[in-house]
């Protein structure tokens, strides 16, 4: 059980989450012990819906980042327990030291945004019901985005500069739907152009042109929160980090 831990945890990963909320922290001044454990939590968090996802009973895949995945190389019994124990730990560690009521209200701000993240891989796995771009939109939003958005949201909480919230939770959402956009892109790229009828991808929805026209004006929502907040230098480095890759 400790190897597949092990392999989901370390098999690779931006860790973006963490890298992004202890940035945030940084801007707002928030002491690194204090943040640290909500960053892991959200980095368990992540990799256990990814474990989940893999499955056969959701997405079926048989690698992530170019190795098995955790069920094709310890079984699905052991990956299905792997993805618990992960959810069950990020809250584990994210408690571990919740000794203030703004440390308290951080941890709720993570179960709901777990909440959100599992109801998008709901509808993206069995419901598969977007049909326009709002719909697409909703999905990215909540499987994507809202994890996201936790980790700018506790650093503005931990700091208690909730005048931030709004325009940072506006940048994040967005930030998480011009990832997932970017990964349709991916995809249609590595599959010589074609997506299949029955994926989840804005290229099925929208077709290319319009698929980068609205990558284009997601890219411009983040700008203006970059260029408002121009001290915060690394916001607009991890836009353009998201938007340009290739993998």
């Amino acid at each position: 059980f400790k190897d597949s831990l092990l392999y989901s945890f370390f098999g690779g990963g931006k860790r973006i989450r963490p890298v992004l909320m202890l940035m945030v922290a940084d801007y707002v001044k928030v002491k690194k012990d204090d943040v640290l454990p909500f960053a892991l939590a959200c980095e368990c968090i992540h990799v256990h819906s990814l474990v989940h996802d893999d499955l056969p009973a959701l997405d079926n895949d048989d690698l992530r980042r170019g190795l098995p995945t955790v069920h094709k190389k310890f079984g699905e019994n052991v990956a299905l327990l792997t993805g618990d124990f992960l959810l069950n730990c990020a809250y584990d560690v994210a408690l571990s030291d919740c000794n203030t009521p703004l440390k308290i209200e951080s941890v709720k701000v993570l179960s709901q945004a777990t909440g959100s993240l599992l109801n998008g891989q709901y509808c993206d796995s069995v419901v598969k019901s977007a049909k326009t771009v709002d719909d697409l939109l909703t999905i990215y939003t909540n499987k994507t985005s809202a994890l996201i958005r936790a980790c700018f949201i506790i650093p503005l909480i931990l700091a208690e500069r909730r005048d931030l919230i709004d325009d940072f939770s506006y940048f994040a959402d967005n930030l998480g739907i011009l990832f997932q956009i970017t990964d349709d892109l991916i995809d249609y790229s590595e599959n010589s152009n074609v997506i299949d009828d029955a994926e989840l991808n804005a290229i099925n929805i929208l077709g290319l042109s319009k698929t980068l026209a609205l990558k284009r004006d997601i890219e411009d929502n983040c700008y203006k929160i970059c260029e408002k907040y121009s001290d915060f230098q690394l916001l607009k480095y991890f836009v353009s980090y998201i938007s340009e890759r290739t993998h």
